[in-house]
């Protein structure tokens, strides 16, 4: 039964990403910040998944889609104008980013 626990753990965690992602931009503006952010949002998943009852192993196991998840999510929020961007770069890295079709589970 551990594929369900993950599944289960996959589904709490990827709702709850978007949310915790505006939150840490919030508290962290600014750009070239990505990695403290991403390191916290991985604190933050640790925390939930281990307060929720879950082993660790279930963090190690799911952290690749969550990152890759997160990351989609920076760059649809970058591309629809919610996290204000100063350089025209990043935005045309987001666009290409949010345009690019997702790889399967």
């Amino acid at each position: 039964m551990k594929w369900f626990n993950v599944l289960k753990t996959m589904m709490m965690v990827l709702s709850a990403v978007p949310e915790m992602i505006r939150n840490l931009e919030a508290a962290i503006p600014g750009s070239n910040l990505g990695s403290y952010k991403l390191a916290m949002l991985r604190e933050m998943v640790v925390a939930a998944v281990t307060a929720a009852g879950m082993g660790f192993d279930i963090v190690e196991t799911i952290w690749d889609k969550v990152q890759d998840f997160a990351h989609f999510c920076v760059a649809t929020f970058n591309n629809a104008g919610i996290f204000d961007k100063e350089d025209s770069a990043d935005k045309d890295v987001a666009k290409s980013a949010v345009s690019k079709k997702p790889e399967a589970f």
